[in-house]
């Protein structure tokens, strides 16, 4: 079970990697991904051009499947779930949209502009 969790998380690491990190302005150096921009360099060559579609939407999907694979490992245990979904709402309510896009420079990623239309629906809210 640990094994196939690892598998689905390299699944969609890689998958990022490769298709986001390979054609951002940050390829190579630290970026606001933290690991992103130094790990894929050893990874993968730098590619260029414009996202395809499925290059934009295989986040989504990754992470869909990504949540839940993990829902249902911890479906059984309430106290599981609820701490399972609490990091799941602070890392993509809280940390990605408001500290890792708002430092990133690239245009062409799904979650920066998802980032850039939850920030200005909250200040339009205010």
């Amino acid at each position: 079970m640990k094994r196939k969790i690892i598998y689905i998380i390299l699944f969609f690491h890689i998958g990022v990697f490769y298709f986001f990190c390979t054609k951002c302005p940050h390829y190579g150096q630290r970026c606001s991904y933290i690991y992103g921009g130094l790990l894929v360099k050893r990874l993968f060559k730098k590619r260029e051009g414009n996202c395809s579609f499925f290059e934009k939407i295989y986040p989504v999907i990754a992470m869909v499947i990504l949540l839940v694979f993990s829902i249902l490992f911890v479906l059984d245990k309430l106290q599981y779930l609820i701490a399972f979904l609490g990091m799941f709402i602070l890392m993509f309510g809280i940390i990605k949209p408001y500290i890792v896009c708002a430092k990133c420079k690239y245009s062409n990623c799904l979650a920066k502009s998802i980032s850039n239309k939850v920030k200005s629906e909250n200040r339009e809210d205010d």
